[in-house]
């Protein structure tokens, strides 16, 4: 089964082919490649929250230890 953004890869690629858009071969595979960028930025977002949480947790046990 294909997504949304196969979908629109496989049309902007027949389009380029048939001469119908003339737009650079980087913006034509555009939809192809933009979900695994936003997969990456989503982990590395991810990660960072994470990281955060655990940043949070640690003051918090650090306070508790000290008695505020």
């Amino acid at each position: 089964m294909i997504g949304f953004l196969g979908l629109a890869g496989v049309v902007l690629i027949a389009l380029k082919l048939l001469g119908i858009i003339d737009w650079s071969w980087v913006w034509v595979t555009c939809p192809l490649w933009a979900g695994v960028i936003l997969m990456i930025l989503a982990g590395i977002f991810n990660s960072l929250l994470v990281e955060i949480a655990k940043y949070a947790d640690k003051k918090e046990k650090e306070n508790e230890k000290k008695g505020l």
